[in-house]
């Protein structure tokens, strides 16, 4: 141990305890020396490979290739001494990260420094960091905030920490991106958000290692205790996946929804009637008789149609906003043959609802305004001749303005698309949803980043790693008593197939 100053205070220490490891845990580390290779792996700061954007980016040859590294520095520095797990303070990085991955997790913790320099802590999903360090000789600041923290609080709440050298017990409970710890009993962070450390821009990782930090300073740990916590998932049935996503003809799509274990899917009409880039270029009529038996056949479960309208250039938000959905004078009655053709085509199929984009809702112009509102009334009456609803596909506008212009039409609802919102800058999905929940009928699983440049597009980006909050987005729409269907949309990106794959797993699939 080190030399402690003049004025420092030194507990007695805490005699040896072993804490039994609660049942549904894992015990990571209670003594045994065999943990430490078991569900321990090396973590290494050469080329970056600390951080997980990196790692994830890189190749599984790469992986393994820096994995070699980081476990020779593993059995270099941390051993189990006197039953407790051991780091000597090397000052060359290797941490200690668990070999599982976790979504939502609890864990328990003993650790203690052995100096007043003393300095480590946890990092939850392979991001910085639950803080230990000397609360009462140096910095005078509680162990266990989320030191790394810059817009959200980042130091605990009071200081609960034992002497140097003295043994302390974290309990921590991580949900979504918000953190909880208990040190010694007391609560000292209350349900934070963790940002993430390795890019400001985004929220934390959907799934990640949790680690152990060095820092240059020897620390032990003992009862080191890891629950995968239930996850908000959604069943299989109600999981389906946008057409025209794929960037496939529709027989393709097919195959490609069986490789991905979808069956549910929202229908692109377009190439039936309308044919464009975005929604799918034009088919035959033998494939609309393949869709047909695709849907009785129950190979396909239709959940809903989509149509295209006339003209809408995505060129920037200035365009859209001039020439998206039902807005444009010029191509009214054109759209108005596309929703007739459109709704005809859903009741052959047997479907309830038919989606699209109706285009900005403006009520600065009062006239215009009240044109929009004359149409979609159209679409809405024109829809029931053939049993079909109307579903708006919303994100252009905040949910308050939406739910202004709903309750003037009624009878028409909403296919909601969280990240619409971010892309649009239009507000926060999880904030929208105790607004618009009376008329959600569908929503779009998508993701998004806000941009950094007012009046520029937000960035797309996989579920589960954009600002939607996914876990907690669904959780909301579950409690608000949403009993619709989640419709994978993926509009961004060279890897579609993949990533619409990795959103069905992340609804699908609990805690793996």
């Amino acid at each position: 141990m080190k030399d402690l100053p003049a004025d420092a205070k030194m507990g007695e220490v805490c005699p040896k305890q072993r804490m039994a490891c609660p049942k549904g845990f894992t015990a990571y580390f209670d003594g045994d020396e065999t943990d430490l290779a078991e569900f321990w792996k090396g973590v290494t700061t050469e080329q970056k490979f600390d951080n997980p954007v990196v790692r994830q980016a890189a190749t599984a040859e790469k992986r393994a290739e820096m994995q070699k590294i980081a476990d020779k520095g593993r059995d270099e520095h941390w051993h189990v001494r006197n039953g407790n797990l051991y780091f000597d303070g090397y000052r060359g990085g290797y941490s200690l990260a668990t070999k599982e991955d976790y979504e939502d997790f609890e864990m328990w913790a003993d650790w203690r420094i052995m100096s007043v320099t003393g300095d480590s802590g946890l990092y939850l999903r392979g991001s910085p960091q639950v803080q230990i360090w000397d609360a009462h000789n140096q910095w005078h600041i509680g162990s266990g905030g989320l030191y790394n923290n810059q817009k959200n609080p980042s130091k605990a709440l009071k200081i609960a920490d034992r002497q140097v050298g003295d043994w302390n017990r974290f309990h921590v409970i991580m949900r979504g991106d918000k953190v909880t710890v208990w040190l010694n009993g007391e609560l000292v962070v209350d349900n934070v958000t963790l940002e993430n450390y390795w890019d400001r821009k985004r929220p934390i990782f959907f799934k990640e290692q949790i680690e152990l930090q060095c820092h240059g300073d020897p620390t032990e740990w003992r009862n080191v205790f890891i629950r995968a916590l239930p996850v908000q998932t959604v069943p299989a049935d109600r999981v389906g996946v946008c057409s025209w996503s794929w960037r496939k003809p529709l027989v393709e799509v097919a195959a490609a929804m069986e490789k991905a274990g979808v069956k549910g899917i929202h229908l692109a009409l377009g190439p039936f009637i309308a044919p464009d880039e975005r929604h799918g270029a034009a088919e035959s009529k033998e494939t609309w008789e393949f869709v047909k038996s695709q849907v009785k056949s129950g190979k396909w479960n239709l959940m809903s149609t989509m149509v295209g309208t006339i003209g809408e250039d995505y060129s920037t938000l200035e365009t859209i906003k001039k020439t998206g959905g039902i807005v444009p004078d010029a191509n009214w009655e054109g759209n108005k043959k596309i929703v007739t053709a459109g709704a005809k085509l859903t009741k052959e199929l047997g479907c309830r609802y038919m989606s699209l984009h109706a285009g900005f809702l403006d009520e600065s112009d009062p006239k215009a305004f009240a044109t929009f509102v004359e149409r979609v009334t159209w679409m809405r009456d024109e829809a029931k001749k053939y049993g079909v609803t109307i579903l708006l596909e919303s994100g252009q506008e905040t949910a308050a303005d939406l739910v202004k212009f709903l309750e003037k039409v009624p009878g028409v609802y909403v296919n909601f698309d969280p990240a619409n919102m971010i892309l649009y800058g239009k507000g926060e999905p999880r904030e929208a949803v105790a607004l618009l929940a009376p008329w959600v009928r569908q929503v779009h699983v998508k993701d998004a980043l806000f941009t950094e440049k007012p009046g520029t597009w937000g960035t797309e980006v996989p579920w589960g790693d954009g600002a939607v909050g996914a876990r907690a987005f669904i959780a909301e729409l579950e409690k608000a008593g949403f009993t619709g269907n989640y419709v994978i949309e993926r509009e961004g990106g060279d890897s579609r197939a993949s990533d619409i794959g990795l959103a069905a797993e992340r609804l699908m699939a609990a805690g793996r």
